[in-house]
């Protein structure tokens, strides 16, 4: 469903998406034009604090967005900020110097930015710009069919078929070529961040994103999804264009065996040892063509210096064979309809997961002392 970005001064939040332990996703309701977008947002005063790491990642996700414009990448249709009660220069206060409350319930209504607004690009993370205003939410493209995490729950975990496991990993090295080409790492690749909407499939939270040589208040963390990593990233060493390559890997191994490689580990240091330090090649699911396999093995290369880039990878026969397939439309479709039936409602409580998964190891109560000796700081050691 597409967001007129232009007319979007008041809207309205009319159901709940996902949520994490500091933010939550909305579905929201463009008051001027009655258009659906989703709202991102922090949700209590502790990640709306400027330092906090999901305060962050949101402006991140939001520098990143407004600068991208792909049919593979989700669109970033706007913002939503609080002015302080007083200006910087008479008030050394933070966050917590706001004139209305941070949220409030939902249903209210707000006022707020849209990408046409000439403030779109005024605003920076840096320390004195919070002090002028604070994000409390980001505006996205609402994505109907939810993500490929749930499309493949639907499907009972995995895809039947490798012709439609190729269509999402080809649309997924669509996304991956023009953020590359454009010096953009996501930085956390997996089919809960792959999104399916009716005018196609797109890569979704930026949250982990980096840019290629440029320094980041996210600098010394751990970006993305321990069952996603590439071996290099578990190692504290670069995180560049490979590693999503690598991400993207783990990704079709979910799509054809209903799970990421290695996802029997259930203890993350076991886990992180095992990516980074094993010398081991992802186990690859058996009974898949020789052209799948030899995709994967191109992918899940241990040294980052050996995986092919995604420009590469879309002239691979993997893909190419299963471009013709004369049912995979038909497929698609039967998905996207499938998710309408499923919820009447036209999809108002269906998960879309976009909040990064920074509190994964917390969730799981893995805490700091797991992990610091085997990686940079990750999640819960940040926030605990």
């Amino acid at each position: 469903m597409t967001v007129s970005s232009s007319s979007m001064s008041s809207w309205q939040r009319c159901g709940h998406i996902a949520s994490g332990s500091f933010g939550h996703v909305s579905l929201a309701l463009n008051l001027e034009d009655g258009s659906f977008f989703a709202a991102k947002s922090c949700r209590s005063s502790r990640s709306s604090d400027p330092s906090s790491l999901y305060m962050l990642s949101l402006l991140n996700e939001l520098d990143i967005l407004k600068s991208l414009s792909s049919p593979y990448i989700l669109r970033c249709v706007g913002a939503d900020f609080d002015v302080p009660c007083r200006s910087s220069a008479s008030s050394s206060s933070s966050s917590s110097s706001v004139c209305s409350s941070f949220f409030s319930d939902q249903g209210d209504t707000f006022s707020s930015l849209s990408s046409s607004s000439s403030s779109w690009g005024s605003y920076s993370s840096s320390s004195s710009s919070y002090n002028r205003r604070i994000l409390r939410s980001i505006f996205l493209e609402y994505m109907e069919g939810g993500s490929l995490a749930e499309r493949l729950g639907r499907s009972g975990g995995k895809f039947p078929d490798e012709a439609l496991a190729a269509h999402y990993t080809r649309a997924i090295l669509h996304g991956l070529d023009y953020l590359h080409r454009n010096g953009i790492v996501h930085c956390d690749i997996k089919p809960k961040n792959i999104l399916i909407g009716t005018s196609g499939t797109n890569i979704g939270d930026f949250g982990s994103a980096r840019r290629v040589g440029h320094e980041s208040s996210m600098d010394g963390m751990l970006r993305g999804t321990p069952l996603y990593m590439a071996p290099e990233v578990v190692q504290g060493l670069e995180q560049g264009p490979p590693s999503d390559i690598w991400s993207l890997g783990c990704t079709l191994v979910h799509m054809l065996e209903g799970q990421a490689p290695w996802a029997k580990i259930q203890c993350l240091p076991a886990l992180f040892l095992k990516i980074g330090n094993s010398n081991e090649a992802p186990p690859l699911p058996e009974n898949i063509s020789a052209e799948a396999r030899d995709f994967l093995l191109q992918c899940l290369q241990r040294d980052p210096k050996l995986r092919p880039t995604a420009a590469h990878l879309l002239r691979h026969p993997f893909l190419l064979s299963s471009v013709q397939k004369p049912d995979l439309m038909a497929i698609v479709d039967r998905s996207m309809q499938d998710a309408s039936e499923s919820d009447p409602e036209g999809s108002l409580t269906s998960s879309i997961d976009m909040l990064s998964d920074y509190d994964y190891t917390c969730r799981e109560g893995l805490r700091c002392t797991c992990c610091q000796s085997l990686a940079p700081l990750c999640a819960s050691c940040y926030t605990s």
